[in-house]
Parts: C-alpha cells; structure tokens; sequence
C-alpha cells in the first residue's frame, strides 16, 4: 500500500474531495453517518459496511482504498481493535478514525495502541467531518480532552509491523518507551521527563502506558520491574 500511496498529502491538495469508508455493525447508526458524511461536499464516500471482514476485503483492494476509513470499536464481529491493527500492521494507509458511542476515554488509548490517527463521538456530528479532513493526510488529531497521544499513520504502521506477535515471546519496547521506563525508575516524574525530552506530558503518558502493555505488566511499577529483569 505504501509504495502506491506515498506522496498522500501531495495527492490530497490535488483533489476535491477526501474519500472515506464507514465500518460499523449497528445498522441503524451506519445509514445515517454515511447520510451526514455525505452532506459534507469535501467529502466523498466509496462505500460503507456492517462487516469488519468485509472492510478488510475492500482495503486489499486498489480502487476500494478511501482516504479515511471511520472504524467503531466496539463491533461484535471483530472489535475495532482489532481491525485497525489488522489494516495498519499491513501499512500506512488508510488514515484510522475511530467511532463509538461512548465518551471517548473509554476507547482512546485502545484506539491509540492499535494505529488510530484519532477518535471521535458518532453523536458529535459537527466534528466528524472535521475529523476525517485533518486525518486525511495521515497526520494524526490533535485532541486535549484525553490523556492519550495518537501517532501518524507512517508512525503507528512502523510501531505495529514491529510488534512481535509471535507465541509468547516478549515484545521489543521502542526507544521512547524504553527512556520512559529507565528515567521513571530513577525517580524522574513523568512532567519531568516531559521537559527534558521537550515534549508534553501526554506523550510520556502514552509511552509508559505502551510499555506496560508490551510487558504485560499489571501498573508502571510492575513494568520497572520486568524490564530490570530483562536488563540485567
């Protein structure tokens, strides 16, 4: 995908509209989000879906690849978990939005982990739109009501093909994530850590909580722990 696809913003300024795909198993949500994102003339929607297998289908396939594709996560088939890992593990595009009815702390950090640009409310209809225009590009959104950084599409397919998925085998932290570890377990705070790498705190946030994920750990202290065993 992203060798056919790798000048997206360039190709994007040269269009007039952004294509976007819709997954999302509640039927009657569905035809009404794609009612709304097609009232929106910047928009234009290839297609729509009540599958996530069926999605992955249509993302294998040149012409069916949308810009956006809007992902909800809590779907029975296959939860949105799930199917933005698959997409983003396999490259770069399509931008991630992920959906959900719930207030957007419940999914953000799982939408994060698992490649999402960015996250948005199904009820919030005026930021839908929006949102699916400013990941278009790949880049992700910016979002300061939850504690929870999402990376770019480039970055998060980069995090995800590098995750070892393999039996039991410990996943490899990144860099970041290993920094994070070894300055907290001397005694550095997250706000710290922030300044000193001249990033914001939400970023360490977000490294931490990745780390303690990989290392199947319980909290941040059983995580030290673990990666001291590793270390030594």
């Amino acid at each position: 995908m992203d060798s056919i696809k790798s000048d997206k913003s360039s190709c994007l300024r040269d269009r007039k509209h952004v294509s976007v795909a819709v997954v999302d198993n509640d039927d009657l949500v569905l035809p009404v989000l794609c009612a709304i994102l097609k009232k929106d003339p910047r928009v234009e929607v290839l297609w729509c879906t009540s599958s996530a297998k069926e999605a992955i289908l249509h993302c294998c396939v040149e012409a069916n690849w949308p810009d956006v594709l809007l992902v909800d996560m809590s779907m029975s088939e296959m939860n949105g978990e799930e199917l933005c890992r698959k997409i983003r593990k396999n490259g770069s595009s399509p931008s991630l939005l992920a959906i959900t009815s719930f207030p957007i702390e419940y999914y953000a950090s799982l939408a994060s982990d698992s490649g999402a640009q960015g996250i948005v409310r199904k009820s919030d209809i005026s930021s839908i739109s929006e949102a699916v225009i400013n990941v278009a590009s790949g880049d992700a959104l910016r979002m300061e009501e939850v504690e929870v950084e999402f990376d770019s599409a480039i970055v998060a397919h980069n995090r995800i093909a590098n995750d070892n998925d393999e039996g039991n085998k410990p996943k490899v932290l990144g860099t970041e994530e290993h920094d994070v570890l070894c300055l907290n377990s001397e005694g550095y705070s997250f706000e710290e850590i922030a300044r000193m790498k001249k990033v914001k705190s939400v970023t360490i946030r977000t490294h931490a909580r990745r780390a303690v994920k990989k290392l199947g750990a319980k909290n941040l202290s059983q995580a030290i722990m673990k990666w001291m065993s590793r270390e030594s």
